[in-house]
C-alpha cells in the first residue's frame, strides 16, 4: 500500500467565514494537489495561482512545492491596504474623535 500524508487546507471567504478541510494525499503530492483535493479550489478566483499566495505554517510557498504530513496550507489574499497606511488612517480617525470630544 502506498504511503499517504494528511494535511489541512485553510481558506476564508470575502466575508471572513473560515473553511478548514483535512485531506489525505499520496506521498509526493504538491500543495496545489492539496488545494484541489480539499474542494476549496471551486470557491477561489479563476486565476488563483496568480492572485493568491500559499503559506505553510506562516512561510510563503509555491503551489508546486511538496506537501508534507501535518502541513497546514493557508491560502492568502493580497493586502487590500498597506499596513502603514491603515495605521495612519486609524490614528487620524482617533485624533478627530478626540478633538470632537474635547469640543
Amino acid at each position: 500500500m502506498a504511503e499517504r500524508i494528511a494535511l489541512d487546507v485553510y481558506w476564508h471567504d470575502e466575508a471572513g467565514a473560515p473553511l478548514l478541510r483535512r485531506v489525505e494525499l499520496p506521498l509526493g503530492s504538491t500543495l496545489r494537489d492539496a488545494v484541489r483535493a480539499s474542494g476549496v479550489e471551486a470557491l477561489l478566483p479563476a486565476a488563483w495561482p496568480q492572485q493568491l499566495r500559499l503559506a505553510v505554517w506562516g512561510e510563503l510557498r509555491e503551489p508546486d512545492d511538496a506537501a508534507c504530513d501535518g502541513d497546514r496550507v493557508d491560502l492568502l489574499r493580497a493586502l487590500r491596504i498597506d499596513p502603514k497606511e491603515a495605521r495612519l488612517r486609524r490614528a487620524r480617525h482617533r485624533a478627530r474623535l478626540d478633538a470632537q470630544r474635547r469640543g
